[in-house]
């Protein structure tokens, strides 16, 4: 949802340039980029171009859940009190971002569908609830 929603705000500033009425759309969808970005920085490592990466950057949410996942099936035995910590760690720090996503989602987007709907640019579309 957030690299679509991040996607259509590239093609509004695109699609704004050039147009000096345009200026508070395209400061609304920079600034509404600006927002949605650590919430997908904190999923997911957007740095990653190539495999050897994941030596330069540090591994993200999706990562460290996929390692973790990863020593829960190397195991014959169910979780331990540690990796039991490490799920709701895990799990804790998902829920926070997630939450911070439905908010940007639920509140931001459609304030700025409403923008440009007073502006005269076309919609962006919704952006769909999983």
């Amino acid at each position: 949802q957030i690299r679509e929603a991040r996607t259509r705000l590239e093609t509004i500033q695109k699609w704004s340039v050039g147009n000096a009425g345009a200026k508070t759309v395209i400061e609304a969808a920079t600034a509404l980029g600006t927002k949605m970005a650590p919430i997908e920085g904190r999923l997911l490592q957007v740095k990653l171009a190539a495999s050897e990466d994941n030596l330069r950057y540090p591994n993200m949410l999706n990562e460290q859940y996929d390692t973790f996942a990863a020593t829960l099936d190397s195991e014959d035995f169910g979780p331990t009190e540690s990796q039991r910590q490490v799920y709701a760690y895990l799990h804790g720090e998902l829920a926070g971002e997630l939450a911070k996503w439905r908010a940007v989602r639920d509140t931001d987007l459609p304030a700025l569908q409403a923008l440009l709907r007073d502006r005269g640019v076309p919609l962006i579309g919704d952006v769909k609830s999983p």
